[in-house]
């Protein structure tokens, strides 16, 4: 019984004084994010080019088009 009570009021303090603190800490958290926004960008992985075509037809003038360096 004592290690569930104790199991109980470690949740009950674990939520008080971090969960519901970080959830409520909006700068902390965009300060948090912005001093290691490096670690959630990825480096360039391709470069590419999207085409948006009406038909077929006008797909494949492009795809000439792209293939003459146009």
């Amino acid at each position: 019984m004592k290690e569930y009570r104790e199991g109980i009021l470690l949740f009950d303090l674990m939520d008080k004084k971090v969960w519901s603190m970080a959830m409520s800490d909006t700068e902390g958290l965009q300060k948090f994010f912005d001093e290691r926004a490096a670690m959630y960008q990825w480096k360039d992985r391709t470069d590419a080019e999207i085409y948006t075509c009406l038909n077929e037809e006008v797909a494949k003038e492009v795809r000439k088009a792209v293939k003459k360096g146009k």
